[in-house]
């Protein structure tokens, strides 16, 4: 699959269920923000030739904008991501921020 965006996933695909195969089964399946937020390569695997990548079609996204360090639209997990772990995606709250109001839509 070729993308035009060689630092991650197309924009219409998934960054959260990034599988691996190998000989039709999945070897792995990570979570790129994992790695790229928390540094976490406990999912890493070595790649073999013949292997390939399968990113899904994204999930459901939130917009974060406003005062925080990285407004952008972030892909949830699932429907138990909390709006700490959307904060800490975008690089928490900018230092001009409001604790008394966040905008998540």
């Amino acid at each position: 699959m070729r993308s035009s965006h060689p630092e991650g996933p197309p924009a219409r695909g998934r960054w959260r269920h990034i599988q691996l195969k190998r000989q039709g089964k999945t070897v792995t399946d990570f979570d790129l923000y994992d790695l790229l937020v928390n540094g976490d390569k406990s999912k890493d695997v070595q790649l073999l030739p013949g292997d390939v990548i399968f990113i899904p079609p994204a999930g459901p996204q939130v917009a974060l904008t406003g005062s925080v360090r990285h407004p952008a639209i972030f892909e949830l997990l699932d429907e138990q991501t909390t709006v700490k772990q959307l904060l800490s995606y975008a690089g928490g709250a900018s230092t001009i921020a409001s604790d008394a109001r966040i905008s998540v839509r």
